[in-house]
């Protein structure tokens, strides 16, 4: 097939989702879909295509051409957390790779890293992700409606989709600060920090502190 054909294929299977996104509060630009809910957080759907590839790009059986396929990325975006981290709120159109809570359809539906065939009907693959987004991806998106909410999954499961630990209890320490809640910024901060100590990992540890640091100066 083509490299315009496959463009074109991806356009007809995200037909039927972006109807069905659209209905669920979602707005459409490009290959990406972003729905604003409480506190300014966005949720993120954004299909990827496959790489064209170049020279000696793929290798059978090590590293595989994902061109003619897609994956779908979901993610929530936490605006204090790219404030204070890069001094950016972010644009008009929030990318799956602005996000902090992040994950992949195919990871919530069979397990594992899914990327689906362009070379199928786009009309049963476009109804195919609308069936997966019904069952899968909102439900995923949809605990995470403020600040408090992410807080309150955070401590449920100990870390957010995508970060670990050390990682989550930072993002929970900003959130707190963010909402005033200073004592608990401060025991998310410390955990973060305790977290770099024991796996002696130094870098983290120095940039928990400029966060912290950083917060304190704006309170």
């Amino acid at each position: 097939m083509k490299k315009s054909a496959y463009v074109l294929a991806f356009d007809e299977v995200q037909k039927p989702v972006t109807d069905f996104l659209r209905s669920s509060g979602f707005k459409k630009s490009g290959r990406t879909y972003n729905r604003l809910v409480g506190d300014g957080l966005v949720h993120v759907i954004n299909f990827q295509m496959g790489q064209y590839p170049i020279g000696n790009y793929a290798i059978p059986g090590i590293r595989e051409s994902e061109y003619g396929k897609f994956v779908v990325n979901l993610g929530v975006y936490l605006p204090c957390v790219s404030q204070i981290e890069s001094g950016k709120t972010g644009n008009r159109i929030i990318q799956e790779y602005d996000c902090h809570i992040r994950e992949r359809l195919g990871v919530l539906a069979e397990g594992r890293d899914v990327w689906w065939s362009l070379d199928s009907s786009p009309e049963v693959t476009g109804n195919l992700m609308v069936s997966l987004l019904q069952k899968f991806g909102l439900p995923f998106l949809s605990p995470y409606t403020d600040y408090p909410s992410v807080l309150s999954q955070y401590r449920a499961y100990g870390e957010l989709p995508f970060s670990n630990q050390a990682r989550s209890a930072l993002i929970a320490a900003i959130i707190c600060h963010h909402l005033g809640d200073f004592q608990s910024a401060a025991k998310f901060f410390d955990k973060a920090a305790s977290w770099a100590v024991t796996s002696n990992n130094a870098s983290f540890g120095s940039y928990v502190e400029k966060i912290r640091k950083a917060e304190n100066s704006s309170a």
